[in-house]
């Protein structure tokens, strides 16, 4: 098993391949610009509530970390005395999640491009607030303005709108959706104004063990810090936006799980093929129509694309046999956007087995990793 922190192997992880593009062919000062093009994780043994997570990509660097609870970190605060057991049980277990980020840099004089990250503290009905982000050298006359994602970090441990519970928020939550999305973009003077609309609804998880867990879900606040890259540019900008589902069955007729093969990705069609491709949205729904409210355990999230294979996916499972107690189902709705660039952008993919870890304050241990184009 690879060290969360073995920066040596990131090395031999990192995978960098340009697109055959031609070299820059504009003059004028150069802009560098780092994003994020997929990102994934999946438990090792089971699936888990949210408690944390950081998949991020910018500038030089790459920040990841994720965190499903106290069945990841084999770490327990306690319950107050006055508190059932009964009703907020809690299994603590060590875990470890295989997680990728693919990333992408660019250097170009063909677009200027600005960074710059907010936080906002979601709900279920989602919110909305703008963030200024200025740009690293002069827009140029005329320019078009669109920004994509450099990835999120978001954390649970975040006071309930109604005030103390038995329920600890930190431990996560089941979720029913997250949602990211750069809403909209303008220019204001010298600075863009990008508009940020987050989601994160929590679920019921229908056990008797977690009474206390289900009393307060609909009280879920959850801070999630996005962070993202501004591109102004007189290249052409294209979006495309892509939506599937997919339903996975409980358990067979004799009593087996049933398994929970990944999608055919030919049925999931990209139509964009410029080198410079990012997300400026991402949506997941689980258990869509459970009349219930039931949450998620997820064993795997993930989202990526491929230009020269045509497709694009979003995708979540919740297989973990024999801790797993439903059937799976979900929808995602994400926007790609496309910016018609002459220069070759790098890629590559960071891949790391990360444990479950806390640090002594009871926060979440962020992995570094370099990143950028030899």
């Amino acid at each position: 098993m690879r060290g969360a922190r073995d920066l040596a192997l990131l090395s031999v992880l990192s995978l960098l391949a340009c697109k055959d593009k031609a070299d820059d062919t504009g003059s004028g000062p150069t802009s560098t610009g780092t994003w994020m093009q997929g990102l994934s994780y999946e438990w090792e043994y089971f699936n888990h509530r949210v408690s944390h997570l950081t998949l991020v990509a910018e500038g030089s660097g790459a920040s990841l970390g994720v965190i499903g609870g106290t069945s990841t970190t084999n770490v327990y605060p306690g319950l107050p005395d006055d508190c059932d057991p009964d009703l907020c049980d809690e299994f603590p277990f060590p875990d470890t999640a295989a997680v990728t980020l693919d990333w992408a840099q660019v250097t170009t004089s063909e677009a200027v491009f600005g960074e710059g990250s907010h936080e906002i503290v979601a709900d279920a009905a989602g919110v909305t607030e703008t963030l200024s982000v200025a740009f690293d050298g002069e827009v140029p006359a005329g320019a078009e303005l669109t920004a994509v994602l450099q990835g999120w970090s978001l954390d649970t441990d975040y006071p309930l709108s109604g005030g103390d519970s038995c329920y600890d928020p930190a431990l996560g939550w089941h979720l029913r959706t997250l949602a990211v999305e750069i809403s909209d973009v303008a220019l204001d003077g010298d600075t863009a104004q990008v508009e940020l609309s987050v989601a994160v609804a929590a679920g019921n998880s229908l056990e008797d063990v977690r009474v206390c867990v289900d009393e307060v879900r609909e009280q879920a606040q959850v801070p999630v810090r996005v962070h993202v890259l501004v591109v102004a540019t007189t290249a052409g900008i294209e979006t495309e936006d892509v939506a599937h589902s997919l339903a996975y069955e409980y358990k067979s007729d004799d009593g087996e799980f049933l398994e929970q093969p990944d999608p055919d990705v030919a049925d999931r069609p990209l139509g964009l093929d410029q080198a410079f491709v990012g997300w400026s949205a991402l949506r997941w729904d689980f258990h869509v129509d459970d009349e219930e409210d039931r949450g998620a355990y997820v064993r795997r999230l993930e989202v990526g694309y491929d230009t020269d294979a045509g497709w694009a996916s979003g995708h979540a499972n919740n297989y973990s046999p024999p801790t797993q107690l439903s059937g799976f189902d979900y929808a995602f709705e994400g926007r790609l956007v496309g910016v018609d660039l002459s220069d070759a952008v790098a890629a590559g993919q960071i891949a790391l087995d990360l444990p479950a870890e806390l640090d002594d304050e009871g926060n979440a241990v962020i992995t570094s990793a370099e990143i950028g184009a030899d």
